[in-house]
């Protein structure tokens, strides 16, 4: 969210005259952008560093004259714009596999729910968290703004490939986002490409072992490598083939937008919102608790699929692809949403 911010912003600030409510704000205000720091008391842990937050942001706005609200965080402000980067924090929970939720998880639940009740409008990611908010809400307005491509990184030109020598997998949360899976998924994908090796991210290499139940020095000899959150991933998209993200949960994942926009193939599971935006030869969806050979059965598919366009056909739907996430046109569209709901 906050390299989304970094970036939208200040093209948002060309469109429209902006300012930015938040905690420090004027420390390192984007271009173009007016900050308006809330005050803190620190230390403060979450959650009752959020609650906070909310009542310094109602003093703020309160004092400010402002035609319309945009929020990307659950702050409770009657007539706002929201848009819920992480999705619905109950389905979310859910899809973690707890049923019932500690104090913190009914702390924030209770939170994103007044945001919910007081909002005019969800800005969604994808249809998937339309459906979600729509169940906790009926009826509310909604508008499908997915994300977009944030990479300026040109794709490559790739050539017509027999054989795959690299997949990626990416997730901060490797539990949620399913690195076991991804790695059950590889294991089957070498049976048929045994060249292939999967290169793996996520917050820490310790993290990753822990999730995997391996250290790396074993998974290397498998041509499975480690990575903690060093920014490797974009670095590597030019070199992959393949991107394995079964999710248990995503509102739209951005890691999957990236790859499928570099030209690779993608598989996940209906878990993450995006498998709804981009399908077939780009895509393959599946249960994540499908069986491994499942897997190189939907891979396989898309693969041959990839082979019979040809490179230039596959490229030419790769520019088409990065066209629809443009960064120019998400930009224009939210400008146009928040001009409209400032004229009301």
């Amino acid at each position: 969210m906050e390299r989304y911010l970094q970036i939208v912003l200040p093209r948002l600030a060309d469109r429209c005259e902006l300012s930015l409510l938040a905690r420090d704000a004027d420390r390192r205000p984007p271009p173009g952008v007016r900050p308006l720091a809330v005050e803190s008391r620190w230390p403060w842990p979450r959650p009752w560093r959020d609650r906070r937050d909310w009542a310094g942001f109602e003093a703020a706005l309160r004092k400010e004259p402002v035609d319309c609200v945009w929020s990307v965080r659950a702050v409770p402000w009657p007539g706002m714009l929201w848009q819920p980067h992480s999705g619905s924090a109950p389905h979310l929970r859910q899809a973690r596999g707890a049923d019932k939720p500690t104090w913190r998880q009914r702390y924030f639940e209770a939170m994103e729910e007044e945001a919910l009740q007081s909002c005019e409008r969800i800005l969604a990611l994808s249809p998937k968290v339309s459906r979600e908010f729509r169940q906790r809400r009926e009826g509310v307005a909604m508008t499908l703004l997915p994300p977009p491509l944030l990479s300026d990184r040109e794709p490559e030109e790739r050539s017509g490939l027999v054989q795959p020598e690299w997949a990626l997998f990416c997730g901060r949360d490797a539990r949620l986002k399913g690195a076991a899976t991804a790695v059950r998924w590889f294991r089957a994908l070498r049976r048929r490409w045994p060249k292939l090796g999967l290169r793996a991210w996520s917050r820490s290499v310790s993290h990753l072992e822990r999730v995997l139940g391996q250290d790396r020095q074993s998974l290397a000899k498998e041509k499975i490598f480690l990575h903690g959150w060093d920014g490797g991933f974009e670095a590597a998209l030019p070199e992959a083939q393949i991107l394995l993200h079964p999710t248990a949960y995503d509102a739209c994942s951005l890691v999957c937008l990236e790859a499928a926009a570099a030209g690779l193939s993608v598989l996940t599971t209906p878990g993450n919102g995006f498998a709804e935006l981009v399908t077939e030869p780009w895509v393959g969806v599946l249960p994540a608790e499908a069986e491994a050979e499942a897997a190189q059965t939907s891979l396989g598919r898309l693969w041959s699929k990839r082979l019979e366009m040809g490179p230039d056909a596959w490229q030419h739907g790769v520019w088409q692809l990065r066209k629809r996430f443009d960064l120019e046109t998400h930009v224009a569209e939210l400008a146009r949403v928040l001009q409209n709901a400032a004229c009301r």
